[in-house]
């Protein structure tokens, strides 16, 4: 009997299960052109500052009627809560102190379903992967980056759920804009504006990201551009910070693993792969060190005698949050069995030694102290 002829559409099939496509379903170059061009668009939405990327911002900005605004919490009370394991460990004995009750990312479902009555949802994960974190919504109010993957936040308008926008640095390596306050852009400093005969000319400059989040949102009332560390909870304190809380509890902010063991193989191997998968836990719901797409890159080591496994990210984002706690003073604290308070009492040249942003200039981008500049080594 005679093989049945493939159709086109069983390619990815047979490439998954590792057999040979025949000559009946070898792509036509119409179709590699298209898929060329679909890679373009992937990378483009993907990099800060490109086309797609931009699209984003102007997308979410037909979305928005709400922003975060400044002084809206004076005087009350943050918990506000990552999903690492810790939170598990503290939830019973800090949320009903609260205010306010924050949930970052799968936080907010994890506080829900164990009875801790989050009011609001917190999230600047760019990926659609936030589709599946929150896919059962929630009566919480949404707190939103403006660089959120736009399904998203069409998905909580169809479930009919309040969202609120901020804005989230992003670190668009673009030339700064000169602007008039007549609304263009191309401006000179001794031809004036090149679009019209503006009478009340006044040339501004602002960075490339503060005006591109400008522009598209120049309809609603200013709000704040986040951009502490590199995770949701480090984000969230600058957000809590402009909206005037007058204390801010931190809960879940593990910056680590927690492991059965530590890993001594070759990092990227097929073991190291299931020792993350089957001997760590990253969430508060019990997800390993590879949920939601998380990466697969771990460090570690021993810190007063106790080992401590995490990522990159974590640790830059542990450092941030140290400096927040030394900056904020008795209005910030974080709680719990952290890698953050594990090393908050040791000495600047200790935490200098860990992991940092680096900026444009090739120095350590830091949380600044008090008599610092943001931008110091």
């Amino acid at each position: 009997m005679a093989p049945t002829p493939l159709k086109r559409g069983t390619r990815g099939l047979l490439s998954f299960m590792g057999a040979r496509t025949s000559e009946q379903v070898r792509p036509t170059q119409k179709e590699t052109q298209e898929a060329a061009r679909r890679e373009r668009r992937h990378n483009q939405a993907r990099q800060p500052g490109g086309r797609a990327f931009r699209g984003v911002h102007r997308r979410n900005a037909t979305k928005c009627q709400h922003v975060v605004e400044v002084d809206s919490a004076k005087g009350q009370h943050l918990i506000l809560c990552g999903a690492g394991p810790s939170l598990r460990d503290e939830a019973d004995e800090w949320c009903p102190q609260g205010d306010q009750i924050w949930g970052c990312n799968s936080a907010v479902t994890w506080l829900h379903d164990n009875g801790h009555n989050p009011t609001h949802a917190f999230c600047i994960d760019q990926t659609a992967a936030m589709l599946n974190e929150w896919a059962t919504t929630l009566d919480v109010e949404y707190l939103v980056a403006s660089t959120v993957h736009p399904h998203l936040v069409q998905f909580l308008e169809d479930e009919g759920r309040f969202t609120r926008f901020f804005h989230n640095y992003v670190g668009i390596n673009k030339p700064a804009v000169s602007y008039c306050l007549c609304g263009h852009d191309e401006v000179d400093h001794e031809q004036g504006c090149s679009e019209c005969d503006c009478e009340a000319y006044d040339m501004r400059i602002l960075g490339y990201e503060d005006w591109l989040y400008a522009r598209c949102y120049n309809d609603h009332n200013a709000t704040v551009m986040a951009g502490s560390g590199l995770n949701a909870v480090t984000r969230a304190v600058d957000v809590a910070h402009f909206m005037g809380f007058s204390k801010i509890t931190v809960l879940g902010a593990d910056c680590a693993l927690r492991v059965k063991r530590p890993f001594d193989g070759i990092h990227g191997s097929p073991e190291h792969r299931a020792w993350l998968e089957h001997e760590t836990e990253m969430h508060a719901d019990g997800g390993n060190a590879l949920a939601s797409n998380a990466t697969p890159i771990t460090i570690g080591g021993e810190i007063d005698g106790r080992w401590w496994e995490t990522k990159p990210d974590m640790m830059i984002s542990a450092v941030w949050l140290v400096r927040m706690g030394k900056a904020l003073g008795d209005g910030f604290q974080l709680i719990g069995d952290t890698l953050p308070n594990a090393i908050k009492d040791k000495p600047n040249d200790f935490l200098d030694r860990l992991p940092a942003l680096i900026g444009n200039d090739g120095k350590p981008i830091k949380y600044p102290l008090p008599g610092e500049d943001r931008a110091s080594t």
